[in-house]
């Protein structure tokens, strides 16, 4: 459990010897800190949340977290997270009910079922909706029993609670949430000079000096402390020089506000602490190395969310405004540490990532560098660029807490393209593959499915708009089809979208040329990517998750000398990139498969839009040779779509769907569609993609089970087909870069085969050793970092295993003398439950969790059934 940190340079003003006050009555506490941004309420609340925590050292019964309330979404995520990270379970919502406040009351609610003699201690920070809020937390006061009211009713016993809330929203009658007490709502004011003197005792400013710096400021407590810390990191020798030639820069930039037109003096007069700041990141980037492209990097990064912006998104960025002799990576670290020296930023750590804060008064002094509307649209370019380079839209790159950051700094920026930018017909092309972005991180969200398809749907109306101009959409081209089928009007738009989009004006745009040609050089990939192309280097040595330009260099060659193409060529490109993001638009929609239960009409839309994408594929083959990745994937997950929706009497078309995944596994056996391509790159040779087989077999087991069902005559034949199949998917498994992850998902689709087959005491054993692997996969793990917990997927896989462990602990009947497999499965299904979701954080009680000790109840689990070998496979007949 993180701890909340003291502010060394913390002074006791006004509002914080208020918050003493009420801290100093026994009891539960809510306090709700207003005023403007920059003032210091954030400061007062981390400051006073880590002395509350200080007091309870002896008890160790305590919890603390900060969260973001910019949005009622954020919000949701952080509560997740923190469930999360304590080893239980919180879902108030789902996806068909939307998200309100009254979340906070499931909260309370839940972690006092759980820590109940605790003392909790949260910060509610930047509440964007603060009555909504405030109406939850009066309810909940009535139960927290807060000095300022007496109860007379018998309430139950919640413990301690100590609540911040910041806001920038004033609240006019206080005295209408009893339960919180007028007492605790504290504004927040400027500095004054006296509370000036205590921030800059150990410099040598007299009080003159000093006046006329908090009147200039207007006492903005993050403003003097960022003038502070220029001090401090300047090592000025003559504070009262500095000061003066300080105050004199931030009058020549106020008037150069007030001569350039469009603000007022006295908006300009406000604005002097946003000059203030500006002028210190001024200085500061001018002190560096690469100036010109670190304050380039800034003004890029302005254009995203504030808070938590992870380093490899920075760095993204930073390789649109670099150069080789200026390499990203360094431009990013210098700008990174070099703002919080100076108190501009603060950094933290999450999954051992690195997530970069800003300010919003640093984001809005960020915008005063961008002066120009030409200027502002190359800025952000780049940001789109920035983001669609690290944006992940197939499910293969991130950890889900990181895909909720991403479709946060998505939003950001769909946002200020959304607001009137000149339509450009490349920002177009970039935006668009962004709503792709943000839609798939929703979507891989738990409660997201239903926001996702929204962004979904606009990236098909903004590709119409791209391609066909103004004023068409996408249900518009889909009614001109009237004369067609209607299971065929989405692969008929397809077509005409297609036909366009290669004959397209934008193919001829330098920009776009530009920033096709350099897609493969910036396109990520994973450990697993690289299992299936041409040995380069080894993963470790990959920056930011792709190859350098010289390790491209090296990647042709080594393809040339194979007699393959390994990077398409420039003109090839810029066309096959048109039809790639047209079908993954198409492609994405198969993705919410995964969300969807049994046979439903969404399942008949998602498979027809993966024919449409099948369709693009084909006729991008048949122009140009090129086979996209993109397109073997969609055409396994239609198969695997289309097995879910067979429900009919009939076997004949499992029998089809079983011959088309045969064809499918071979399709490296056609020379033509041998290579694989994304993004330029060739990806995998098919003819040796065992990864690829591996799947089609498991899908074919599936089909085997429906078939055992419907065809009583073949019942012995189907069984034993799939029992072949299994000895063929456990060898492709074993060879996989993450062969207990492999392993495991094997076992899981052959007990659903079984129990399809009406053998649950086998499908028992079976899930046993799927969750055996499962705990293989974490304990060869490399302690925290281990790469299956950084995959959403591995939820899921979890989930269902969760459900056939309930599906078949009620077969103990039919499973004979393997109860004693179901009782070591259960103690397995338990362990694991704890161990999956606790096992990146530290207890409640902050100690540390040993990474060694984690596996010593598995180990023993394994090693209690004699017929279950330690760590190995358990023998195919027990």
């Amino acid at each position: 459990m993180i701890a909340p940190i003291y502010n060394h340079d913390f002074v006791e003003t006004e509002a914080a010897k208020d918050v003493d006050k009420v801290l100093g009555v026994p009891g539960s506490s809510i306090i709700v800190l207003t005023g403007a941004p920059g003032l210091g309420k954030s400061y007062i609340a981390g400051h006073k949340s880590a002395k509350v925590w200080d007091n309870l050292k002896e008890s160790g019964q305590r919890l603390y977290c900060k969260f973001d309330c910019t949005s009622i979404e954020a919000l949701y995520n952080d509560l997740h997270q923190l469930f999360k990270d304590l080893d239980k379970t919180f879902e108030p919502v789902s996806d068909d009910r939307p998200k309100t406040w009254d979340i906070v009351y499931t909260f309370f609610e839940t972690l006092n079922s759980h820590y109940p003699d605790y003392h909790k201690i949260f910060i509610f920070d930047d509440v964007e909706k603060l009555s909504e809020l405030l109406k939850v937390l009066d309810h909940i006061g009535r139960y927290m029993r807060p000095s300022q009211q007496p109860s007379d009713a018998k309430v139950p016993d919640v413990g301690t609670w100590t609540m911040f809330v910041t806001s920038m929203k004033s609240v006019p009658r206080p005295a209408v949430y009893q339960h919180i007490g007028k007492d605790s709502f504290i504004p927040v004011s400027p500095f004054t000079l006296e509370e000036a003197k205590l921030l800059f005792k150990y410099t040598r400013l007299d009080d003159d000096s000093l006046e006329k710096l908090v009147d200039t400021l207007g006492g903005m407590a993050l403003a003097l402390r960022i003038f502070l810390k220029s001090i401090e990191s300047e090592q000025a020798d003559d504070s009262e020089d500095f000061l003066n030639g300080y105050l004199e820069n931030i009058e020549s930039q106020t008037k150069s506000l007030i001569e350039e037109g469009g603000v007022s003096e006295i908006e300009a007069r406000e604005q002097s602490a946003l000059v203030a700041i500006k002028i210190a990141i001024d200085r500061l980037v001018k002190d560096l190395p690469f100036p010109e492209e670190s304050m380039q990097l800034l003004k890029v990064l302005s254009f995203f969310s504030e808070r938590d912006l992870p380093r490899e998104l920075i760095v993204s960025c930073a390789e649109t405004v670099s150069t080789p002799e200026k390499p990203a990576s360094e431009v990013t670290r210098l700008v990174s540490n070099r703002l919080c020296e100076r108190g501009i930023c603060v950094m933290r750590t999450e999954n051992n990532s690195r997530l970069l804060s800003l300010h919003k008064l640093v984001k809005q002094s960020l915008k005063l560098f961008c002066k120009k509307e030409k200027e502002k649209i190359e800025i952000l370019t780049k940001a789109l660029i920035g983001i669609n380079r690290i944006l992940p839209k197939d499910g293969r790159k991130h950890e889900a807490r990181f895909l909720e950051f991403y479709a946060k700094h998505g939003r950001a920026v769909d946002k200020t393209v959304e607001k009137g930018v000149v339509a450009k017909p490349f920002i177009e092309f970039l935006h668009c593959n962004l709503l792709v972005g943000i839609g798939y991180c929703l979507l891989s969200q738990s409660s997201g499915a239903t926001e996702g398809k929204k962004y979904f749907h606009r990236a098909r109306d903004k590709y119409c708009e791209l391609v066909m101009g103004g004023g068409y959409s996408y249900n518009r081209l889909l009614e001109e089809q009237s004369n067609v089928a209607v299971s065929q009007r989405h692969k008929e738009v397809a077509c005409i979208l297609y036909e366009t989009g290669i004959h397209h004006s934008l193919l001829q745009n330098e920009e776009y040329r530009d920033f096709i040609h350099e897609l493969p050089q910036y396109h990520r990939l994973t450990k697993k990517d690289l299992n299936n192309m041409p040995n380069v280097c080894p993963y470790n040595d990959l920056v930011n998750g792709h190859m350098t330009k010289e390790k491209l260099e090296l990647f042709e060659e080594k393809g040339r000398g194979m007699g393959m193409g390994t990077i398409l060529e420039k003109d090839t490109m810029v066309q096959v990139a048109m039809a790639e993001l047209l079908m993954q638009i198409f492609c994405v929609w198969s993705k919410t498969h995964s969300t969807l239960t049994g046979y439903t009409q969404e399942l008949d839309e998602c498979i027809q839009q993966s024919e449409a994408a099948l369709e693009v594929s084909r006729k991008l083959y048949e122009e140009t040779g090129v086979y996209l990745l993109a397109g073997l994937i969609t055409d396994r997950e239609r198969l695997a779509m289309e097995i879910d929706r067979e429900t009919s009497s009939s076997s004949d078309k499992l029998r089809s769907i079983k011959d088309q995944l045969d064809e499918l596994s071979n399709v490296g056996d056609d020379e033509g569609k041998r290579y694989a391509y994304e993004a330029g790159l060739m990806r995998s040779d098919l003819k040796g993609d065992n990864y690829h087989r591996m799947v089609c077999a498991e899908w074919k087991i599936n089909c085997y089970g429906k078939l055992y069902q419907l065809e009583l005559a073949n019942q012995e034949q189907h069984y034993a087909s799939g029992q072949q199949l299994l000895t063929q998917v456990k060898e492709l498994a074993r060879k996989q870069v993450y062969s207990n992850s492999a392993l495991c998902y094997c076992y899981r689709y052959y007990a659903k085969f079984l129990s399809d087959c009406d053998k649950s005491g086998e499908a028992v054993k079976y899930i046993l050793k799927a969750m055996q692997q499962l705990g293989l996969s974490l304990k060869n793990g490399s302690g925290k970092s281990h790469p299956e917990l950084e995959n959403h997927k591995f939820e899921r896989l979890y989930r269902s295993l969760d459900k056939y462990y309930y599906s078949y602990k009620n077969a103990q009947s039919e499973a004979g003398d393997d109860t004693k497999l179901l009782t070591q499965q259960g103690k397995l299904y338990e362990y694991l439950k704890s161990l999956t979701e606790s096992w990146k954080n530290e207890t409640p009680s902050d100690q540390p969790t040993d990474s060694t000790d984690n596996f010593q109840v598995f180990d023993e689990i394994m090693t209690s059934h004699t017929e279950i070998p330690p760590y190995g496979i358990p023998p195919e007949n027990n």
